[in-house]
């Protein structure tokens, strides 16, 4: 149950027009590669995954600002903040797959404040925003293991793990 105000109707219009912009043919495609693709640890990972002039990279820089774009309303308020963490979560794998190479691209661009609001949107219902508070930095270690979880954890059939066989089963 929200704990605050309901959202406003145009609160509740933005949010959807923004779902439908997810579903759109070339952004869904660019989410999926995002998801099963984008592993960086240093920014010249970014050449090897996604090289500059690539539809890699087209997709790379289309996820990432979108994300950035979406939490930018909701940093201004322009999003109702609970109905949006209510039915979203992708912004915490972006922002995890992101992270570590964030101040690199900072640097390099000379811009601090590149993607300043995919950063700063609350990382757990706690209202803790990175950076504020002790527990926030405890919440990036969370967010990753399930992002691991989720990308790397392999089915039983991928592991090899066969069935058992009617001998196993009758024995339990």
């Amino acid at each position: 149950m929200p704990k605050g105000k309901k959202p406003t109707p145009a609160q509740v219009d933005l949010l959807l027009r923004l779902y439908e912009l997810r579903r759109e043919t070339k952004l869904r495609a660019a989410r999926d590669w995002f998801a099963k693709n984008f592993f960086v640890e240093k920014p010249e990972d970014i050449e090897r995954v996604a090289p500059m002039g690539s539809e890699e990279n087209a997709y790379f820089r289309m996820v990432v600002t979108y994300w950035e774009m979406v939490c930018a309303l909701l940093g201004y308020g322009l999003l109702h903040e609970d109905f949006f963490f209510e039915t979203t979560g992708e912004q915490y794998m972006v922002w995890v797959r992101i992270q570590p190479v964030l101040g690199a691209w900072r640097q390099q661009f000379n811009d601090p404040k590149m993607l300043q609001h995919l950063e700063q949107i609350p990382l757990l219902d706690l209202n803790l925003r990175l950076g504020e508070g002790t527990g926030a930095a405890l919440g990036i270690s969370l967010v990753e293991a399930g992002v691991k979880i989720l990308m790397e954890m392999a089915t039983f059939a991928d592991a090899g793990v066969a069935e058992k066989t009617e001998d196993e089963k009758v024995r339990g």
